[in-house]
């Protein structure tokens, strides 16, 4: 299986991580990491440590989603195992745009705001915002505009979701998730890029 640019960014910055805590010797550990890796921030090694775990963990709940999708891989119709794995890879998506965005702050990428605010343009964010995490009380515009799933469409194709004013939206769930890797993996690019130097 070829594994995703994602996943083998997180490969390169874990092995260039291991191979710098390797050196150190015989004098403050954390103070000794963060100046090898020019990290200003005290708990910047921590830090590290943490978000290369989340893109990982993340990585391969993606993996397992465009795999078997919603049903999940014993393909039994079970209404709370769609919606779990509904929660958890608009979750999972969520906590990799955090990681990533964490490490471009400690890797001093330029232009953070422009990355944040692509991230938050994109449809699997806002659909997370709609049933991952803020269905009764999302705003839109400002207003409260809660949201409800259609049961039906977790089994049958697009995610669709209607608003309160009786508005329904069709999300597709692999198109979204594809929209993002694409921009997260460019991002992933450029910020391993800037570790390696």
């Amino acid at each position: 299986m070829t594994r995703s640019l994602i996943y083998r960014c997180e490969q390169i910055i874990r092995d260039i991580a291991n191979y710098s805590a390797n050196r150190v010797k015989g004098q403050s550990f954390r103070e000794a990491i963060n100046k090898r890796l020019k990290f200003e921030k005290e708990d910047a090694w921590i830090t590290l440590c943490s978000l290369m775990d989340v893109l990982g963990d993340t990585e391969l709940a993606k993996e397992n989603f465009l795999k078997y999708d919603l049903s999940g891989p014993t393909k039994i119709k079970d209404m709370g195992e769609q919606y779990l794995r509904l929660y958890g890879i608009v979750n999972a998506v969520y906590l990799q745009r955090s990681a990533l965005l964490s490490f471009i702050e400690l890797i001093k990428l330029a232009d953070k705001k422009q990355f944040v605010s692509k991230f938050n343009s994109l449809g699997i964010i806002k659909l997370r915002n709609i049933v991952g995490a803020h269905t009764v009380d999302f705003k839109e515009d400002g207003q409260l505009n809660p949201h409800q799933i259609n049961r039906g469409s977790l089994e049958n194709g697009p995610i669709s979701a209607r608003d309160s004013k009786g508005k329904f939206t069709d999300y597709d769930l692999k198109q979204l998730l594809t929209e993002y890797n694409e921009f997260a993996s460019d991002l992933i690019i450029k910020a391993t890029e800037k570790f390696i130097k």
